[in-house]
C-alpha cells in the first residue's frame, strides 16, 4: 500500500544539560523562529505546571520579545498563532514541539515535529525516534549545547 500522507520532517534536539529551565528556553527559541515566518505552532507539554512556565517564559524570552501565544486547547484565532497545552493536540499546524515522553501520530497534521531531550530523557526517546522512522519520517539528533540556548 502506497502512503499518501505528507512526511513530517522530525528532529531531536538533545541537550546538554539536566537543567529543565534550559530545555524552556530552547522551545522559547524555536518557537520565536515559526513565529518570524509566519507559522502555526503548538507546542504539546507533560503537564499544566509546565505549560504556566513556558507561558510565563514567552513573555520576555527570547530577551526584549513578547511571542504571541494562548494557553489551553482551543484552536488559535489566526494561523501564525502559538498554542501552548498539556491536552494532546488533534488540529494541524506547521509545528508541533513535544515536550512529553507520548508518541505523535503524523497523519499529515504537522509539517515538522521537534523533540526537546534531556540527557535523562535520552533512553526513553529512542522508542519514538524509532516510532517516527518506522513512519518513514527520517528522524535526525541534534546535540545542542547550553551556549547555544543562552
Amino acid at each position: 500500500m502506497q502512503r499518501t500522507d505528507p512526511i513530517a520532517e522530525v528532529r531531536f534536539y538533545d541537550l546538554d544539560t539536566q537543567d529543565p529551565h534550559e530545555k524552556l528556553k530552547l522551545v522559547c527559541r524555536l518557537v520565536a523562529k515559526a513565529y518570524e515566518i509566519s507559522q502555526s505552532t503548538i507546542v504539546w507539554t507533560p503537564s499544566t505546571k509546565i505549560t504556566e512556565q513556558l507561558n510565563e517564559l514567552l513573555w520576555d524570552y527570547p530577551v526584549n520579545r513578547f511571542i504571541p501565544h494562548i494557553v489551553g486547547k482551543e484552536p488559535p484565532d489566526h494561523k501564525n498563532l502559538v498554542r501552548i497545552s498539556s491536552e494532546q493536540p488533534n488540529d494541524s499546524h506547521y509545528l508541533l514541539i513535544n515536550l512529553t515522553n507520548q508518541k505523535v501520530g503524523i497523519g499529515g497534521k504537522y509539517e515538522r515535529i521537534f523533540e526537546i531531550v534531556l540527557p535523562s530523557e535520552f533512553e526513553e526517546s529512542k522508542e519514538r525516534f524509532s516510532h517516527y522512522d518506522e513512519l518513514g519520517c527520517m528522524p535526525r539528533r541534534f546535540p545542542i549545547t547550553r551556549k547555544f540556548v543562552q
